[in-house]
């Protein structure tokens, strides 16, 4: 029974539906070569004030949470990203909504297992930002209601031991020497980043026990200037 009870409770992220978590499908591809002069003023990210929002799903349950972000910088050269990069702490992964510490723990504890993230190999992931370009006409694009963004971003992200180019809108905010930027909530295919526990993309005995290989993440980053 215990067996059957943890593995319930270990669902890659949120959502309770018969599809994936909402969101935004991101554009992925091959890793890019940065097309940024990476010039301009430099922003120190604060690792207390940003983070990542994660959110995923299997059939019959959803689960949220965030992971807090080690090191990084943004770069903005006349009122435009210019360059950047941080590094997202994967240690500091934790679930938000089970309140029952025991659950809590058993399921915080195997998203850092070598099942998921492998968090002892691989304790961090990495977004290198290669291009910035206006958002341009972005209806019908399925944005986060009120959200209107200022810029499209493209970036390489490195998880465990893939490196995979990403897209998503977000906005910009440089308010005295501080620099906001919020992303689009926008959805990753985790099996591109050899995250396989309970994916459909690599097993095909699961039946109704799989969970969904869309990650819907958001990230929230605050900076200061240096």
């Amino acid at each position: 029974m215990k067996i059957l009870t943890y593995g319930f409770l270990s669902v890659l992220f949120i959502v309770s539906c018969s599809q994936g978590p909402d969101g935004q499908k991101a554009e992925t591809g091959e890793k890019q070569e940065s097309q940024l002069s990476a010039s301009g003023t430099e922003y120190a990210i604060s690792h207390e004030e940003s983070k990542v929002h994660w959110t995923g799903t299997k059939p019959t349950g959803e689960h949220y949470g965030i992971v807090g972000l080690k090191d990084g910088y943004l770069m903005l050269e006349d009122g435009q990203i210019s360059g950047g990069n941080f590094v997202i702490d994967m240690t500091s992964i934790q679930v938000d909504d089970l309140e029952d510490p025991e659950m809590n723990q058993k399921l915080t504890g195997h998203l850092k297992s070598e099942d998921f993230f492998e968090v002892e190999s691989y304790p961090t992931a990495t977004f290198e930002i290669t291009n910035v370009e206006p958002a341009g006409d972005v209806s019908g694009e399925g944005l986060d209601d009120g959200f209107e963004p200022d810029v499209k971003i493209t970036g390489n992200l490195t998880m465990k031991d893939s490196t995979k180019s990403v897209s998503f809108y977000a906005t910009v905010d440089e308010v005295g020497d501080k620099l906001d930027a919020t992303s689009n909530t926008f959805i990753i295919d985790r099996s591109e980043w050899n995250v396989r526990y309970g994916s459909r993309s690599f097993f095909d005995d699961l039946q109704d026990q799989f969970i969904y290989d869309d990650i819907a993440l958001k990230i929230d980053l605050s900076a200061e200037k240096k």
